[in-house]
């Protein structure tokens, strides 16, 4: 009993105190820690980022293919590529950085012009770029096919389960009922 008296008072306490002048300070403070402690939180996920994670060059790559890469790629493909969505464009960039440094090429070093003075190494990783643009292009329609073909089949699974619903719930039928039937 003395206990629900106590916490009944701690609860009309604190509710004066929530009203009262007192409260609009603590709220500040409140506040102005939730900020700090969001600031430290994009700070460390930018340090974050830059240690262990690599940045999308979706942004820079897309960039270079309308300016500087603009009559090296053709047509098709920087309109492919400014067609992407930012997360296909972060997928398909993720995957030609893989490509390219196993064909010892750097998508970072011809984002950042690294290769404008060397035009033979830059024409080749760029015809590189567009045959593996296409590939991952047909890649990701079968893909999608794939998936649609599973979808496809979901729907004769749900036809399956309103028969099994019906015979769970004969089963639930009260004895009574049965036995009468029987009789």
């Amino acid at each position: 009993m003395t206990l629900l008296f106590f916490i009944i008072i701690a609860v009309a306490v604190g509710y004066f105190y929530a009203r009262s002048r007192d409260s609009q300070s603590a709220n500040s403070a409140t506040g102005t820690a939730a900020s700090s402690s969001s600031s430290w939180s994009g700070r460390a996920e930018d340090w974050w980022q830059s240690r262990v994670m690599k940045r999308s060059l979706a942004g820079p790559f897309k960039t270079w293919a309308a300016g500087a890469g603009n009559d090296l790629l053709p047509d098709d493909f920087k309109s492919w590529l400014a067609g992407l969505s930012d997360q296909d464009a972060r997928d398909f960039t993720q995957a030609l950085e893989s490509y390219s440094s196993d064909l010892d090429y750097s998508l970072k070093d011809l984002v950042d012009g690294e290769y404008a003075n060397k035009p033979a190494l830059m024409s080749v990783f760029v015809e590189a770029i567009v045959v593996y643009s296409q590939e991952f292009r047909k890649a990701k329609e079968v893909d999608e096919i794939a998936e649609s073909a599973i979808e496809d089949e979901e729907p004769e699974a749900e036809k399956a389960k309103p028969a099994a619903r019906q015979s769970s719930r004969r089963r639930k039928q009260p004895p009574a009922e049965t036995s009468e039937a029987a009789a």
